[in-house]
């Protein structure tokens, strides 16, 4: 056991829990496995194609709005129609020049601006747009935030929502309760993916293959699969291009509830 170990630091893999220690959470089916792991395979004609495998890890993999902020600030920003942030004049004048439905909209709003800074590489790694997460905002919040966002193709995607409706308090309280707001929507706010899935890692598997004519035993290493820290095998076995045949749960107890004691055994 000391001397048969590996680590993965630097190294695009995940480790697992091995050895005596696994073994005693199969002989006593643990109820929460020190790490719990998915390999996902897709359908065969899938799984040499790397982009495909990527894409649907990034479906999979949980993001909130941390995951893709580069900076976040909330600035005293008192009114609508004119900005003190240097950068982001041009954003508020677009916005302007298409007149507001609702004009009096402007005078509810909130004079401070919660404001963040996306991190273009990630948004793209992730293949997210910043109009979804406008979408979203407007779905989870409806008519209590004004979002302003910078067009897909600027060098700084950014976006300034402020608050409606909410009744002048005190400056400190009100400062205490946007930071509040603002740590809710990076921490919280789910833009995609699922909860159980905090990270997946992608990896070549060395496949065998039986040649009935002739008897040899071929293997092939750039088959793609997708390993995850976290399980939610029900939910991956409904994904499309998933092989729900050969999809594998290192939770035995999870394996019971989805596909009975006997893939449990």
């Amino acid at each position: 056991m000391t001397l048969n170990t590996f680590h993965f630091a630097g190294v695009s893999a995940k480790n697992v829990t091995l050895g005596v220690p696994r073994l005693k959470e199969i002989i006593n089916v643990s109820k929460n496995i020190k790490t719990p792991s998915l390999k996902i395979f897709l359908q065969e004609e899938y799984r040499k194609r790397e982009q495909i495998v990527t894409k649907l890890g990034g479906l999979i993999e949980y993001t909130t709005m941390q995951h893709v902020v580069s900076s976040s600030q909330i600035v005293y920003d008192p009114d609508p129609k004119k900005t003190i942030i240097k950068a982001d004049e041009e954003l508020v004048a677009l916005y302007n020049e298409i007149p507001s439905m609702d004009e009096s909209a402007h005078d509810n709003l909130n004079p401070w601006v919660v404001r963040f800074e996306l991190d273009n590489e990630k948004m793209v790694h992730k293949d997210l747009s910043i109009s979804a997460i406008d979408k979203m905002l407007h779905d989870s919040f409806h008519d209590q935030i004004s979002v302003m966002h910078s067009d897909e193709n600027s060098e700084k995607l950014v976006l300034r929502l402020r608050l409606i409706g909410i009744e002048d308090e005190e400056e400190e309280t009100a400062a205490q309760y946007l930071k509040q707001f603002e740590q809710s929507l990076l921490n919280d706010m789910a833009i995609k993916g699922l909860f159980e899935i905090s990270k997946v890692t992608f990896t070549k598997h060395i496949d065998s293959k039986y040649d009935k004519k002739t008897g040899k035993l071929t293997q092939t290493d750039d088959n793609w699969i997708i390993e995850t820290d976290g399980t939610a095998l029900k939910k991956i076995l409904t994904f499309p291009k998933v092989d729900a045949k050969c999809t594998v749960s290192n939770d035995c107890l999870e394996i019971k509830d989805v596909l009975g004691i006997e893939a449990a055994r």
